[in-house]
Order: structure tokens, then sequence, then C-alpha cells
């Protein structure tokens, strides 16, 4: 960690954070102006089930309960659960042998999750991957063939099908967006949005996605939009793109569906952002 400390007032914040594909270590640079109040930053865990393995002993340990050998997360399907064996690693008598102890499965603690509708808002306001990517196997579980991408992904080409989305239109292949051989086409997104917006649900949806200078991912963009106008759409970043995707209701009532790729620009990411602001404000002032 290399931070330069400046005088009070002395200039902005400036942090930098990276950590490597596969790496535990993070580093941080830059400088931060004395009696700063400080910002929060989320990071996403490298591998969540071995960091719950090691999180869980960490806890025990400190409670009194002795545990022997590593930890380690076992990934497996929901059916095989009932197979589970358990070997102790530490025999009581001497010479005596470890052997495998089949027994049925044990609830040790259980999380509910959030409604669909509510899980939905968090990934749309603040593009929270993880769960994206759940919802996916979620969908391929209760509606496909299998909790898995792939069965996850059958069931959404069936969806967009139904929309009206022709598959030359896209390619998919995670649930979160970040894989690079992802690939779609505006007109997809809006022939999408504009489906979403008829169905029952399209309401509930629409209210899902950041609302501009309000929440979620859009909380600090389009300030200068007029106070009648209302802006509710979904960011899109990589490295070297950068989107924007939703509904525009203008001052005078009318709403507009858009969607704005830019792709392979050598932009920083902040004009890039300040560029789709300018091009949504100009479509605005020029529906009024």
């Amino acid at each position: 960690m290399k931070t330069a400390y400046s005088s009070a007032g002395g200039g902005p914040r400036k942090i930098s954070i990276q950590r490597q594909p596969g790496s535990k270590r993070i580093e941080l640079w830059g400088s931060i102006p004395l009696g700063d109040a400080g910002i929060s930053e989320a990071l996403a865990i490298e591998e969540p089930a071995e960091f719950c393995a090691r999180l869980f002993s960490d806890l025990l340990a400190k409670r009194g309960v002795v545990l022997y050998g590593q930890t380690r997360a076992r990934h497996m399907s929901m059916a095989s659960l009932a197979a589970i064996s358990v070997a102790p690693s530490a025999p009581s008598g001497e010479g005596a042998k470890a052997l495998p102890v089949s027994l049925p499965p044990v609830v040790l603690a259980e999380h509910l999750s959030l409604p669909l509708g509510m899980d939905i808002r968090v990934i749309n306001k603040v593009s929270q991957n993880l769960h994206a990517e759940m919802l996916l196997r979620l969908i391929g579980r209760e509606k496909g063939v299998s909790a898995s991408v792939e069965g996850g992904l059958d069931v959404l080409r069936g969806f967009l099908a139904q929309a009206d989305v022709p598959p030359e239109e896209y390619a998919f292949y995670d649930g979160s967006g970040l894989s690079r051989q992802n690939l779609v086409s505006t007109r997809a997104i809006v022939k999408l949005l504009r489906y979403a917006a008829k169905q029952v649900w399209g309401a509930e949806f629409i209210e899902s996605l950041p609302l501009a200078g309000v929440d979620g991912t859009l909380a600090a963009r389009f300030k200068i939009l007029p106070r009648a106008a209302i802006l509710r759409a979904k960011t899109g970043t990589h490295d070297h793109v950068n989107a924007l995707s939703g509904y525009l209701t203008t001052a005078r009532g009318q709403r507009l569906v858009f969607s704005i790729i830019g792709n392979n620009h050598t932009l920083t990411g902040k004009r890039a952002s300040d560029v789709i602001d300018e091009i949504v404000q100009e479509v605005e002032r020029s529906h009024n």
C-alpha cells in the first residue's frame, strides 16, 4: 500500500485499487487529503465458497472448537447432499483407523434469500454480478433442465425468442455480462426493453432500474436533466466498454426506449460516461 497525505483541503482524494486475477494481494496507491472523510469500496471475493469455509473455521476456533486438517470447499448439487460421508481425522485410540461414517444431512445454518423482485432490484441498482450469475443458474433449475450456466442460457434463449429477439443479434456466455465473448446489438436490447414494458411485471422491472440522480449506479449522473424528466436505466461497464440502456420519460411526458453502447474506445471511463450522458441529454432536449 502506497499512500501519500496532502494538506487539509490540498486537493481531491485520488485512490486506485488493483488485484490481479487469482491473487489475494490487494494494492492501493494514491493521495488522501488530511482530514478526509474516507470512502468505502466493495471488492469481489475470488472464491466465495473457500472464503466462507475459512471464515467458518476461524469462528469455530475462536469459540474453542478444536479443528483438525485444512478447510476446503466442496461444490456439489443439492441432490447429492444426502450422499455425503465424513471421515474423522483424529482417531481416539492408539492404532485406531479413521473409518468413513455416513451421516444424514444436518442443517447447520439457513439463510432465506430476498423475494425475486427485491433481488432483481439489487442486481439492477448496484450491478451485483454474483446475484446475476446465481439467478441464471436458478432459472435453469426452475424452468430448464439443470442449475447450470448452460441450463439457464437455454431458458434465456427461449425467453428472448418470445420477445422477438432473433439469435443472430446476441451471444451470451454468462449471467453477469463480464465474459468478453458476450455480444448483443442495441436493436436487441431495445426490443427486449419494449417487450418488458408491456408485461404484467413491466412496471416492477422498470422501477428496479437505477433512477438518474437518485440511486444505484446513476446516483451521481444526469444532474442537469430537467426536473420533470425521469430516466431509469442500467449501466454496463468493462475495460474500454461503456453502455447505458433503459427508459427516458421527457419533460413533456413522452417515454423513449434507448440503448447506447461504446465498444473498444480509448476514452477514460469517466469521459465515456460523460459522452453517453451528453447523448441522452441531447435526446431529451430534442423532444421538447
